[in-house]
């Protein structure tokens, strides 16, 4: 079992829209979409979503961040009380620690 936390990035955090816009629009490099949402975790804008549980032993990929993206869409259900469907610029933390971007095509780590 692999535990995965997400952050979404607040409605109402204190940003400019143009550092949102940089952040869930992206239109540069990874880097610079790194870049991007370290200023706005600087700045605090992002809030705990929920902690999603994975189980991968019946996977045959061992990428978990994957299977938690995918639960945490709001589909057939909310994912978690409140919570809209994780996107573009959240951020996934995989209980060893590492973290990853949600990228318009998959995942970049934040270092």
């Amino acid at each position: 079992m692999s535990t995965f936390k997400i952050y979404h990035l607040s409605y109402t955090a204190d940003i400019t829209r143009d550092e949102r816009l940089d952040v869930t629009c992206p239109t540069g490099s990874d880097d610079d979409h790194r870049n991007a949402v370290d200023v706005a975790g600087r700045k605090g804008a992002y809030v705990l979503a929920g902690t999603i549980t994975v189980d991968l032993s019946d996977c045959r990929s061992a990428d978990g961040k994957g299977y938690a993206f995918q639960a945490s869409q709001n589909i057939d259900t909310n994912w978690a009380e409140g919570q809209r469907s994780t996107s573009i610029g959240d951020i996934i933390v995989e209980d060893c620690g590492d973290r990853y971007i949600v990228a318009s095509v998959g995942f970049i780590p934040t270092s």
